[in-house]
């Protein structure tokens, strides 16, 4: 009879093994893949986050330099290696892990069902300040000042070469360069770049509810004057603003002493050549140095007028000469376009002269030859009663002051002019409210809400609860309140599916008691037949998915994996192959660790129940033996 009852048990072996086969897989499932640690832990394994910080920045690096695609990193003369060192050091891979499974476990927990409510708070100031400390290092290390110099500096200096300058000066892009590049040096723009994170950093996080970035250039002035001087030298803008300022105040201090006798008059134009030519370029350069070095305290606001006496005795009776030279081929000239006179009346003229210029003047050269002397102590006499008076006339100085100055500054840049200077004068001062106000005017208040809300998050750090998911999930979605509601019978299943996931295993144990009555006479045969019977199935379980698959099915799916993978590579970002080569791999190796995760499982739990069969049939042997004594 005992017999008929094992023959009988032995299909409920084979029931047992499937229930068990069934049980195993959704209990896995149930554990596994609808629970975040699972994917935490696969993630973990494949060393993600050394992978996000080191090796995907270090391979996307390379083939952006490859392709040449940003000047901003091919000009910034950093090695790949200083940058990925500095995004490790502002987001370690250790403070990125903790706070991001602390994340997924918060909200994955809540969305599983496993809680009722989840608070996540992630402290960001001090990788604020890690990442401000980083710019300032890698401004020291890096060309910066060069990207700096010739991505933003050198478009406004090729558009202001193109521009008029004062007395028509020109001066050409590279020179101007060169000058900028002294008054505005690496160090001064490091030391002030360092001052403006010093700055704004405990604002940007929080921590301080205003800032004043006041940025001065007045220990550059006499860096700038020296620059100008040189410009002014190599532009021969010496000569062009004494010809152009300094020579008209004389001309004008002249006025109508140059007006002569019968409409004869010495130009403006004229007058100034002539000051030109007495005045040696050295002469120049030294008063027009003169002029910048005493215009100087006005350039930079330090006074709202300035005045400087131009001494010009020197030159003064040369110049004068040359004037009188100048009025004498004048009147020569003036003669010359009188009617021609004939004998008679040449002889007429020389018995009886009269004062002032003669009626008629003789083309014929032997009578020209005889008026000569009486034309030559006319204009003598006109010259010499003139000379004295221009002599008088022109002051032994002239004065330049500020608005000499300002004449000289074309009238489209004269606001321009004043705003340089009372910048100069204060500095360049920007405040939390010059921040608002430009960021208002640029993307609207809201974008400043939103500023707002990032400072607040930063002193506070990143806190996020259940209140703000649901929020987000109603405010995201088309219809939240319906999502919402599917949210919440998704959590109530998974909720219920994490109580009752131990009871898939009830029919393979009920199974396994009804071969233990069926097999067994007493209740030590019979629990040992109920575990022979889990025996069994754990054994054709764990051989299934651990040799069997190991040795057949894993390298047939890692094939097909990397198929898959081999085919999809390249089509996404052809311009950055090994980014994306490599991207693709570590996606396929997540897979292949998920996969290895989910069966060692398996595996695993068929071979925890085979060594607890296995211990309970011994048990029972033993049992047996003690009680045959």
């Amino acid at each position: 009879m005992i017999w008929v009852r094992r023959i009988i048990a032995l299909p409920f072996i084979i029931l047992a093994f499937l229930t068990f086969q069934v049980g195993i897989l959704a209990q896995q499932t149930a554990s596994n893949l609808i629970s975040p640690s699972f994917y935490l832990e696969t993630l973990a394994d494949s060393n993600i986050y050394s992978f996000l910080l080191t090796d995907l920045p270090t391979t996307a690096l390379k083939d952006v330099r490859k392709a040449n695609s940003n000047p901003i990193i091919d000009q910034s003369g950093l090695s790949d290696e200083t940058i990925v060192t500095s995004i490790n050091t502002i987001l370690p891979p250790d403070w990125l892990q903790s706070n991001f499974e602390s994340t997924v476990t918060g909200v994955g927990d809540y969305v599983t069902g496993k809680t009722d409510e989840f608070a996540i708070s992630i402290p960001v100031d001090e990788r604020v300040q890690a990442a401000s400390d980083q710019i300032t290092f890698i401004l020291n290390e890096s060309d910066i000042y060069k990207m700096v110099m010739e991505n933003q500096v050198r478009p406004v200096v090729s558009e202001a070469s193109k521009n008029k300058l004062p007395f028509d000066v020109s001066v050409n892009e590279e020179q101007l360069m060169s000058s900028i590049q002294k008054i505005i040096s690496k160090e001064w723009l490091t030391g002030e770049i360092d001052s403006v994170l010093t700055e704004v950093v405990p604002y940007a996080v929080g921590s301080e509810d205003t800032f004043s970035l006041v940025v001065t250039v007045d220990d550059r002035i006499e860096v700038a004057v020296g620059e100008i001087k040189s410009l002014m030298a190599d532009a021969n803008a010496y000569e062009a603003l004494f010809e152009g300022s300094i020579a008209p105040n004389i001309s004008s201090s002249i006025g109508n002493s140059a007006k002569l006798p019968y409409g004869i008059e010495i130009t403006d134009e004229e007058i100034s050549s002539i000051i030109k030519k007495t005045a040696p370029p050295s002469w120049m350069q030294r008063t027009t140095e003169s002029v910048l070095d005493n215009a100087t305290p006005y350039l930079v606001g330090k006074t709202d007028e300035f005045k400087i006496s131009i001494n010009i005795e020197p030159n003064k009776e040369e110049a004068v000469s040359d004037l009188m030279d100048l009025a004498e081929r004048k009147f020569n000239d003036k003669l010359t376009d009188l009617p021609d006179c004939d004998p008679s009346e040449v002889v007429n003229i020389l018995n009886s002269p009269v004062a002032g210029l003669p009626s008629c003047y003789p083309s014929d050269p032997a009578l020209k030859q005889q008026m000569q002397g009486f034309t030559k102590s006319y204009v003598t006499t006109v010259i010499s009663a003139v000379r004295p008076q221009i002599i008088n006339t022109i002051p032994n100085s002239i004065e330049f002051d500020q608005n000499s100055l300002r004449e000289v500054v074309p009238p489209e840049a004269l606001e321009s002019f004043d705003q340089g200077r009372e910048i100069v004068k204060e500095g360049y001062i920007f405040t939390e409210k010059d921040l608002e106000n430009l960021i208002k005017q640029g993307a609207g208040d809201n974008s400043w809400n939103q500023v707002a809300k990032v400072r607040n998050s930063l002193s506070k750090g990143i806190q996020y609860n259940e209140q703000d998911f649901r929020i987000h999930i109603e405010t995201v979605t088309a219809d939240g309140g319906q999502t919402l509601s599917m949210l919440d019978q998704m959590r109530g299943i998974l909720k219920l599916v994490h109580m009752f996931n131990m009871a898939v295993y009830i029919p393979t144990i009920l199974i396994a008691a009804i071969v233990g009555f069926l097999g067994g006479r007493g209740w030590i045969q019979r629990l040992m037949w109920a575990a022979i019977t889990m025996l069994i199935a754990s054994i054709l379980v764990y051989a299934i998915w651990g040799p069997v698959y190991s040795s057949i099915a894993e390298p047939i799916i890692h094939v097909q994996i990397d198929q898959i993978a081999s085919q999809a590579s390249g089509q996404i970002a052809p311009q950055f192959l090994a980014t994306e080569s490599l991207v693709v791999q570590q996606v396929t190796n997540i897979g292949k660790i998920a996969i290895s995760k989910f069966i060692a499982g398996i595996s695993g739990t068929a071979l925890i129940t085979l060594i607890l069969s296995l211990a309970i049939i011994v048990g029972c042997v033993v049992l047996n033996k003690v009680n045959s004594r």
